[in-house]
């Protein structure tokens, strides 16, 4: 009997190890634990360096309060705003609140962790499409067109470099962290990380499968988005005009709008064609090219017209006011 007891010990003592082991060592962005009896809500991991955020959960943002720590220590972003920091190695518990209640303590544990690749980024799905590429993260988020790369590993080194090769086609490039679509295809690529004038050391492998966006889908984005409040192809009225002075209005609309960063997307000249027309041509007339010339005094109207490579169109009018 006394045999059987402490073999029963001993299975218990295996299996409590198993799940301390799971609690303390799970990535940057565990979730809650599914054990009743955890004494906190979470465990989580950091290098030295990195940002401490708040948790997430089911039920939205739980915030994070900590108290008087060298391991965990708070400073202003360049927004001013207050945020906390991985200052050293070390242990410490925060205190978290949904709202202005009190929900449980979380345990931080800063070490020295080794990056690695999260799970989920193993395998990308992005889009490209060469005539258009995307400026806003709007657009960013709805055809995947980059990745941030502190949403793809946990534990990064303080102060760390990346690179990303590959021996297949080139489909993705590297610029501020950020990884980027330049083709299409699968190819598999293997993400480096320099600290200093240390060796670039291999952080994974990752897989990335790079679909085409066609421009329709594209274009249609921006001219919804007009339509939904928001114009990114808003140009201002042509005011102070005087009689046989010319205005090349064209470089409003392609220049300041059509290739501008403030827009949605990016169009290649060859793959739009701006056309217009006055309404009163006595007032004001306007060339091919888009160059209006003031006639005689007094307000008429300017359209302009864009369409696209795939025959969708953008119409929209400006008042022309002649002094």
């Amino acid at each position: 009997m006394k045999k059987i007891i402490s073999i029963l010990m001993a299975i218990l003592c295996l299996v409590s190890a198993s799940i301390c082991t799971t609690s303390c060592f799970a990535e940057e962005k565990e979730v809650k634990s599914t054990s009743s009896k955890s004494q906190y809500l979470q465990t989580r991991r950091y290098n030295v360096g990195s940002t401490v955020g708040s948790w997430l959960d089911e039920e939205g943002v739980t915030r994070l309060v900590f108290g008087s720590s060298s391991v965990v220590k708070s400073k202003k972003d360049k927004y001013g705003d207050k945020v906390y920091y991985a200052a050293k190695k070390g242990t410490c518990i925060a205190k978290a609140y949904r709202g202005e209640k009190y929900v449980g303590k979380v345990k931080i544990i800063v070490g020295d962790f080794k990056t690695v690749l999260k799970k989920n980024s193993k395998k990308l799905n992005l889009s490209y499409n060469k005539y258009v590429s995307f400026n806003n993260s709007e657009y960013y988020t709805k055809y995947q067109s980059y990745k941030k790369l502190r949403t793809m590993i946990s534990f990064p080194k303080k102060g760390a470099m990346y690179s990303i090769k590959t021996t297949g086609k080139s489909i993705l490039k590297m610029a501020n962290n950020e990884i980027y679509t330049v083709g299409v295809g699968t190819s598999t690529y293997t993400l480096y990380q320099k600290v200093g004038n240390n060796k670039a050391t291999k952080v994974g492998n990752f897989t990335a499968t790079v679909k085409n966006v066609n421009i329709k889908t594209a274009t249609a984005v921006k001219i919804n988005n007009v339509t939904s409040g928001y114009d990114n192809f808003y140009v201002g009225d042509i005011e102070d005009l005087s009689v046989k002075e010319k205005y090349n209005f064209t470089n409003r609309v392609v220049k300041e709008k059509l290739t501008s960063k403030n827009c949605g997307v990016y169009v290649a000249p060859k793959n739009y064609k701006v056309t217009y027309t006055i309404k009163n041509t006595k007032v004001a007339t306007v060339s091919k090219s888009g160059v209006v010339t003031g006639k005689k005094k007094g307000v008429t109207k300017l359209t302009f017209k864009i369409t696209f490579a795939d025959k969708s169109v953008y119409t929209n009018s400006v008042n022309v006011l002649v002094i």
